[in-house]
């Protein structure tokens, strides 16, 4: 065997048990949690229906995320949210806890938006602004 194809073989078979050392370590947890006052506002986060507040999904990567709530009777957020990586998932750092790190590393981000009730433009829209707050008065208990 020359000494090309020995070099070689070595460095697969390092590259090879660095991979299986790695095997089950370096896991990222990454979720989400976006609340609301008042709760149940339907969240879209870059477009896509994520659920109703509160709500905690996955992400996958790190800036900026277009949120934005619904609920009748109140006003739609529309908002911006910058996502900034930890420590631990820095470009070069990130290839360090991955490969070497021993356990699963979590990083959960939390948001929570102030809805305004919606203001009436429209005669209707006052009657029946004005119908689903005599509803919501009968439900509360004494």
């Amino acid at each position: 065997m020359t000494r090309y194809r020995v070099k070689s073989l070595l460095l697969g078979a390092a590259l090879a048990a660095v991979a299986m050392a790695g095997a089950g370590c370096g896991q990222v947890e990454r979720t989400m949690t976006i609340t609301s006052d008042p709760s149940g506002a339907l969240v879209y986060v870059n477009g896509v229906e994520k659920g109703r507040t509160p709500v905690t999904f996955e992400f996958v990567w790190y800036g900026d995320y277009r949120i934005e709530l619904r609920k009748e009777g109140y006003e739609t957020v529309k908002d911006h949210r910058n996502v900034r990586a930890p420590w631990h998932q820095w470009v070069g750092v990130d290839l360090m806890t991955e490969l070497f790190y021993p356990g699963k590393l979590t990083d959960h981000q939390t948001f929570h938006f102030a809805m305004a009730r919606e203001v009436p433009s429209s005669e209707e829209t006052l009657e029946r602004l004005a119908r689903q707050r005599r509803d919501e008065a009968q439900l509360k208990p004494d």
